[in-house]
């Protein structure tokens, strides 16, 4: 039979489960309160039971890309969508406001593009610890990049401080007739070597979207998509469909959990023209040069 300590800790757990997530701060109050509160929240099994129990991580703010003749000190790159007392980390201190751009953010960290010098930067916003290294040495007018956590068989719910790889895509300097990619791995500090495609576009510096082991990115405001095969190291092509008046596209997961596609359309009725979200799973096939 349980002791009352036992039980009193069995009831005290199923309280501090249900303290809402997004705000984080709550949660640090609570641990403060006595030794007993704090042994409970920092024990890594309750940590797994709260993140199971709460699902999806709520949204605790996010970065504001701003262009460079607009970039002014009044301009905050991090907006915490919690207040301001809650917000558990403040943004990378980089400098200046004009030389920075968000690429992507995945698997607890934030890909970052600095300009002056031109390099990228790795940031794990919760611990504060951020990875400077170049960009490939390859020429390219426009470019994009992707972040993942390298380790095989995570469930990404804390793999801050594990291995990373930065997929980095451009399209060709003159014109825009190639595009290639190069993968980084934290584990070695080297970049791999290029994979090149024909391909008559150019690569949006926009986030990409991960499926299984592909990695897609948007494309001349969603006339193609371009895909990358992280375990295979090739370069994709895939056309998605085209209406007469749409404008632009962007890319979501599928309600299968696949590659989607969602667009505005400009539709005529009797009232005018309207605009209609459509959204439809795509097949990937292998068109690569």
């Amino acid at each position: 039979m349980a002791s009352l300590p036992d039980l009193i800790d069995d009831l005290t757990t199923e309280i501090l489960l249900r303290i809402p997530p997004d705000e984080p701060a709550s949660l640090v109050r609570a641990s403060l309160v006595c030794k007993p509160w704090c042994r409970i929240i920092t024990d890594p099994a309750f940590l797994r039971r709260y993140r199971a129990f709460h699902r999806t991580p709520p949204m605790l703010g996010f970065l504001h890309n701003v262009d460079g003749d607009k970039a002014i000190s009044s301009v905050p790159r991090f907006v915490p969508t919690t207040t301001a007392a809650s917000s558990p980390f403040s943004p990378p201190a980089i400098g200046s406001p004009h030389w920075w751009w968000a690429l992507d953010c995945r698997h607890g960290r934030v890909l970052i593009n600095l300009f002056n010098p031109m390099e990228l930067m790795v940031w794990d916003p919760i611990t504060g610890d951020h990875h400077r290294f170049p960009v490939p040495p390859h020429p390219h007018a426009y470019c994009t990049g992707a972040v993942l956590c390298a380790a095989r068989d995570c469930r990404h719910l804390d793999c801050h401080q594990g291995p990373f790889l930065v997929v980095f895509v451009g399209s060709g300097e003159h014109g825009y007739h190639y595009s290639w990619a190069c993968l980084y791995s934290s584990e070695t500090g080297e970049w791999s070597s290029k994979v090149s495609i024909v391909f008559d576009s150019y690569v949006e510096m926009l986030p990409s979207l991960l499926v299984e082991d592909m990695l897609f990115f948007i494309c001349e405001n969603g006339i193609r998509i371009l895909g990358y095969d992280i375990g295979r190291h090739e370069l994709w092509e895939i056309e998605p469909p085209l209406w007469d008046d749409y404008q632009g596209g962007t890319l979501m997961t599928a309600e299968d959990g696949g590659l989607g596609f969602a667009t505005m359309e400009t539709r005529a009725s009797c009232c005018g023209r309207g605009m209609w979200m459509m959204m439809m799973g795509l097949q990937i096939g292998n068109n690569s040069g």
